[in-house]
């Protein structure tokens, strides 16, 4: 190799050296549009105003005509919550004092609330799919938290149309939430509740989600094969959980 070949194959290693030295420090500028808006403020100050925007969203949402954008605005205040008891300790630094965990969480957590807020406009079906979406995104976020007892947060309850094409061939109703089953032992199991009738028995419980057959007894009884033009009947659903905590199980409802 000559001294020429020698100097260029140099000059071409320096530059990928530089290059993957200066690339995440460019990246992460890039990637952190957050601070702009947070610059100054505490970490207890960014989550006041996240749960400012959903109070004020669940308060101007009709929660007759926007039910689901309503329970998904509440359990985004649960998680919310989570987040800050998670990261008590770092509730008074401000941004730029957070590390890169929780700068990368909270950010996560603002976009979740900006996508939430789209939802208002949309219609039922659209509302239910962006909904599906989102839950899967806040469940891998609070996954990741260093929670010290995990509460369960439920989302959204979907039946009839606004199922997805998988669970409406298993379900005609289901539950989306964040460690809402309970434990695997059949005694920590959630229980269910329509109407006061216990459904339990006829729910799939997974993690992030619980799938119920609804009995045709039941159907009948809550006007669920209602047609176009029958009148809907409302009927209650009472879940209540058992989430373990660091040494005991607690139950939630």
């Amino acid at each position: 190799m000559n001294l020429r070949s020698r100097l260029v194959k140099t000059i071409f290693l320096v530059a990928i050296l530089a290059f993957l030295i200066l690339s995440p420090q460019q990246c992460l500028r890039a990637q952190d549009p957050v601070s702009v808006g947070a610059a100054g403020l505490t970490l207890a100050g960014l989550i006041e105003q996240l749960e400012t925007i959903l109070t004020q969203a669940i308060q101007d949402t009709d929660s007759a005509v926007a039910r689901q954008q309503t329970l998904l605005f509440s359990g985004l205040l649960e998680s919310l919550k989570q987040f800050e008891t998670s990261y008590s300790a770092s509730l008074d630094k401000t941004y730029e004092q957070l590390g890169l965990l929780e700068r990368q969480t909270y950010a996560d957590l603002k976009a979740l609330v900006e996508n939430a807020q789209t939802t208002v406009s949309m219609t039922d079906q659209a509302a239910a799919e962006r909904i599906y979406q989102i839950h899967g995104t806040i469940n891998e976020i609070l996954s990741r938290l260093p929670l010290i007892s995990q509460r369960p947060v439920v989302y959204s309850v979907l039946m009839g149309a606004d199922l997805s094409t998988s669970d409406a061939r298993t379900s005609d109703l289901v539950i989306l939430g964040y460690n809402i089953s309970g434990g695997s032992e059949a005694g920590n199991r959630a229980k269910i509740l329509l109407d006061g009738i216990d459904v339990s028995n006829k729910a799939t419980f997974l993690h992030d989600r619980i799938k119920i057959f609804i009995p045709e007894p039941i159907k009948q009884r809550l006007n669920l094969n209602r047609g176009p033009c029958d009148p809907f009947l409302p009927f209650s659903i009472k879940l209540s959980t058992p989430f373990k905590t660091n040494k005991w199980w607690k139950f939630w409802s």
